[in-house]
């Protein structure tokens, strides 16, 4: 089983905050899986099912591989025409005599079979993953205490976790995975190394930007609501979120890493 947790505070007050963007992304990976049935776990409203995705791979191990064969350094695809083809009759004879042995010799020798990459044929498959969604209720800077106690007790192992969660170092629109990292200031953050004793598990970082005015802190901007231009924006990046963390749960961190680490709205 996947768990992917998205960090925020719970009420009214906090919902479409900046620093909830966690829970925001969570919501619309449920709404898009139509993961509906939502209920409270290990200080956490969860929602869990099967999700099926679709990814691109190779018709088979072996597509991509094609043969080119050269003969006296020259290089060919079963052309029998042109100057580079060998003389047949030199080599086979005519009907009524014997094969040059030697000659046949020699061509073996200069005969080669060389791989050659062509665009490989493609085919969709469907993959079906088993995720619980997670919003911890335990406000923010105790995060790490639902998130240690889901993951003892469905037995998730720390690279099976996605923790998403706001970064004001990304500007609105950006995203990042990350792994085995300082918390960066983020108190969530902090506390889920904490109480896991390790950073050893991946992250989905958001970016929201800092304050365009040097007087405006940081705490109360992260804690007020979205401007109208980004809540605009919003459904838009959040469908790129989505097929970020489904590539990160066909391929892995690594591919959703280098996919997506460079995005931006």
């Amino acid at each position: 089983m996947k768990l992917i947790v998205g960090l925020g505070n719970p009420g009214n007050k906090y919902q479409f905050t900046r620093h909830n963007i966690g829970f925001i992304a969570v919501d619309a990976l449920a709404e898009i899986w139509e993961l509906h049935s939502e209920r409270e776990d290990h200080q956490a409203l969860v929602r869990k099912g099967s999700v099926v995705t679709t990814t691109t791979m190779a018709a088979d191990p072996g597509a991509g591989l094609s043969a080119k064969i050269s003969a006296g350094g020259d290089q060919h695809s079963g052309d029998r025409t042109g100057d580079r083809t060998p003389d047949r009759k030199r080599i086979i004879g005519k009907p009524d005599d014997k094969p040059d042995l030697k000659l046949v010799e020699k061509f073996v020798e200069k005969l080669t079979v060389k791989p050659v990459s062509v665009p490989p044929a493609t085919r969709k498959v469907e993959i079906p993953h088993t995720v619980m969604l997670a919003k911890p209720q335990t406000f923010m800077n105790r995060s790490g205490q639902s998130v240690q106690g889901l993951m003892a007790y469905y037995q998730v192992a720390p690279t099976e976790m996605l923790v998403i969660h706001d970064d004001i170092d990304l500007p609105f629109g950006a995203m990042r995975f990350q792994m085995s990292r300082g918390a960066g200031g983020h108190n969530g953050i902090r506390d889920v190394h904490e109480k896991l004793g390790h950073s050893d598990y991946p992250r989905l970082k958001m970016g929201v930007g800092r304050p365009s005015h040097p007087g405006h802190a940081v705490v109360d901007y992260v804690l007020e609501a979205f401007s109208k231009v980004e809540q605009e924006q919003l459904p838009n990046w959040l469908g790129h979120v989505h097929k970020a963390v489904e590539v990160f749960l066909d391929k892995g961190f690594k591919v959703a890493s280098n996919e997506f680490n460079s995005f931006s709205l």
